[in-house]
């Protein structure tokens, strides 16, 4: 099977987790995509959150909402990157919405990128750049909803996924790949602080930049890597 298959992709990705299947086609067909307006969908979404957790507040219904955005892409990204070594062009991306939830996703059946490992974070780093600012214009346009903040929470989600990174590839250079990561996405170098090592510990743990405001449910709590513990 070579790098640059689709189907590995979609079959790595939905080993993962099921709610990451995808499909070969046009945007157009998703839900979510660049190619046009979203706020429509975006509303959706919001009003969602903020139906289904009133007392949670418009914190939580805005980070919800856009880490509900997010989460595919970025996912995929490091999929591609460390896992079948061909990365997607991830602007052209379409996603499916449904009741809350974004997953499910849709490509258009373009060449993949395949080289060393720096060449891919610089990849898809530019494409996950691309489609966020995108994707935060239009988001911005129905709720505010600041760039800073915006930032800080994709920072988080790369450094999650890095830590996960680090339990089935202990031999990367965590620190490293997220120095490459936040550089091929024009990020400040200072999100890198949230990186730290315990006492006699080998592996890296980190404490969030920003919140998730899921304490602020009913039901939630205040999540291990909290900013506001």
């Amino acid at each position: 099977m070579h790098r640059d298959d689709y189907s590995y992709l979609f079959k790595t990705a939905e080993t993962i987790t099921p709610l990451l299947k995808g499909e070969i086609g046009s945007a157009k067909q998703a839900d979510i995509h660049l190619q046009q307006a979203n706020q429509d969908v975006m509303k959706q979404l919001y009003q969602y959150w903020k139906v289904e957790h009133p007392e949670a507040g418009s914190a939580y219904w805005l980070t919800q909402s856009w880490i509900m955005l997010l989460w595919q892409p970025i996912q995929l990204a490091f999929i591609s990157v460390y896992t079948t070594q061909a990365v997607p062009k991830l602007r052209h991306i379409g996603q499916y919405y449904d009741n809350g939830l974004v997953a499910g996703y849709i490509l258009p059946k373009e060449p993949m990128v395949t080289g060393e490992l720096t060449q891919l974070v610089a990849y898809a780093g530019q494409e996950l750049s691309i489609l966020f600012n995108g994707s935060h214009q239009q988001f911005s346009a129905i709720v505010r909803f600041t760039s800073r903040l915006a930032e800080q929470l994709l920072a988080d989600l790369i450094l999650i996924n890095l830590l996960k990174l680090q339990k089935h590839k202990p031999t990367i250079d965590i620190y490293q790949q997220a120095q490459r990561w936040f550089s091929a996405m024009n990020m400040p170098a200072q999100y890198l602080d949230s990186l730290y090592k315990q006492p006699n510990d080998k592996q890296w743990s980190v404490k969030r930049v920003s919140c998730c405001m899921y304490y602020r449910r009913s039901d939630g709590d205040f999540c291990l890597a909290c900013p506001n513990k």
